[in-house]
């Protein structure tokens, strides 16, 4: 048995209400994924057809693919699951919502999904919704949190055992992809970075999230593995805030930020330093970065009637001071804000710092900061594999992720354009374009690109060449991990 330590709460297993966690990611299966690799695959698809000019996409359930009850999957399950991603009645609950779908339907044992207008990147959002049995609750029982009290999934591993922070599951032999090659996982939640890291020194667990400041607390039996990540980190700003709905604030304190310092002294070199909100290796990343720097952010803001005097900013009688949340169990979240506080202190900007619990920053991350007492947060997002899905859920007026009301046409325009551009390059120019404007807007500065460091084992392997889009999600491939003893 591999005893894992999970990072985030694994007190709710809801597919539908709950946040993805590590283990859910165990226990429901996608209508696609993304594999270990970047690559986008069928998972309960077995078979994908779009019409009408790109506003009709048909899945056929695939064959084989079964319940951790044995019942088989069916295009009712795929209806089902989108319907709960879909309904309109439903956004305000679900964790995740698909907008922009007009209507899902069972066909001939096939699901057919009707889009408002064609959205070449459709497939990419799919990764983010768990498929459940229709076979075991109605639609409005899910809506409801069905799925938490009976987490009967398809995916590579089933619950045998719940208690208060502890859950243990058992490898199917009955998957409908690579059978897992560890029969069970014990998975303890442990929030704290440094208690993980200690555990598993300590030989209380053999594989978990580990970070940099806590690499010399292992022992020579566990190996710390690097894990490339679409990851990015970025500080969010609260756009109703007197100065921070200034785009031109907003982007002086992007400038101000010293990207390569958080690298260094919170990643501990452990990733790369991020300007644009698209991971560095992505295609459409552009090859300059925005200038940033001490004399670039006073130009800004003086440009925006902001003087220095007395140490400080300063418009009228009123001073430029800021405040961040960020939450307190996580390190990288913790010491960056420590790190922008530090930086924009320096340049005269004070900072005042307020640490929240994982239950307020779900909640921020549900809702934004609007209404909030704080001006900003440092957050991560998936980069996914597609640009137009990672830029459009968090810049398009109607995005996913777009908590805080942000609109603008002309950006919104040029994701469309890129989506349905005939040739890459074409697509890399409007891309390009689009960037520039979250730039020029910044209602959040992208940070860095991490990489995640994992602490094993040295009996368990199959880490080699993983790329992941979130840490919550690394255990979806554990299938793929192997013990040698």
């Amino acid at each position: 048995m591999m005893r894992y330590g999970a990072t985030l709460p694994i007190t709710s297993l809801d597919a539908v209400l709950a946040p993805t966690n590590e283990a859910t990611s165990l226990l429901y299966s996608r209508l696609v994924t993304i594999d270990a690799f970047g690559q986008l695959v069928l998972d309960l698809v077995e078979d994908h057809e779009v019409t009408d000019e790109g506003l009709v996409h048909t899945f056929g359930p695939r064959a084989g693919a079964c319940w951790s009850d044995g019942e088989p999957v069916t295009a009712e399950d795929l209806t089902l699951s989108l319907r709960l991603v879909t309904d309109p009645q439903l956004r305000e609950r679900a964790a995740f919502t698909l907008p922009g779908v007009e209507m899902v339907r069972t066909v001939a044992g096939r699901t057919v999904v009707t889009l408002a207008r064609p959205m070449p990147s459709f497939l990419y959002a799919l990764p983010k919704v768990r498929v459940v049995p229709a076979h075991r609750h109605s639609l409005q029982d899910y809506a409801a949190g069905a799925s938490d009290g009976d987490p009967v999934g398809s995916g590579p591993y089933r619950l045998v055992e719940r208690r208060d922070d502890v859950c243990i599951f058992e490898a199917r032999e009955d998957y409908h992809h690579v059978v897992a090659g560890i029969p069970r996982i014990q998975m303890h939640q442990i929030a704290q970075d440094r208690e993980r890291a200690l555990a598993l020194a300590g030989d209380e667990i053999d594989l978990g999230q580990i970070k940099a400041q806590d690499l010399s607390l292992l022992t020579q039996d566990v190996r710390a593995h690097p894990i490339r990540t679409r990851v990015w980190r970025a500080l969010s700003f609260r756009l109703t805030h007197p100065f921070l709905n200034d785009p031109a604030v907003r982007r002086a304190l992007s400038e101000l930020v010293d990207r390569d310092e958080i690298v260094s002294r919170v990643l501990g070199g452990h990733g790369l330093p991020q300007y644009w909100p698209v991971p560095p290796s992505s295609w459409a990343s552009p090859d300059e970065v925005p200038a940033t720097g001490r004399e670039v952010a006073a130009a800004t803001l003086a440009g925006a009637g902001w003087v220095p005097r007395g140490g400080g900013w300063w418009k009228g009688d009123v001073r430029l001071t800021l405040g961040l949340a960020y939450l307190e169990t996580e390190t990288f979240r913790r010491l960056t804000s420590e790190v922008i506080a530090e930086q924009l202190q320096r340049f005269g900007i004070p900072v005042q710092l307020t640490p929240i619990s994982w239950e307020s920053y779900r909640d921020m991350d549900a809702h934004g900061l609007q209404g909030s007492d704080h001006d900003g947060i440092v957050v991560g997002w998936s980069g996914g594999v597609d640009p137009y899905e990672n830029l459009a859920s968090r810049y398009r007026s109607d995005g996913v992720y777009n908590r805080d009301g942000y609109d603008n046409p002309h950006l919104d325009a040029l994701l469309d354009q890129a989506v349905r551009a005939s040739d890459r390059d074409s697509a890399r120019d409007l891309y390009g374009q689009a960037l520039r404007i979250t730039h020029q807007d910044s209602i959040m500065a992208p940070l860095a690109n991490p990489v995640y460091l994992f602490g094993a084992r040295f009996h368990l392997t199959g880490f080699e060449d993983f790329e992941v889009d979130s840490f919550y999600e690394f255990p979806q491939y554990a299938n793929l991990i192997r013990s040698t003893q």
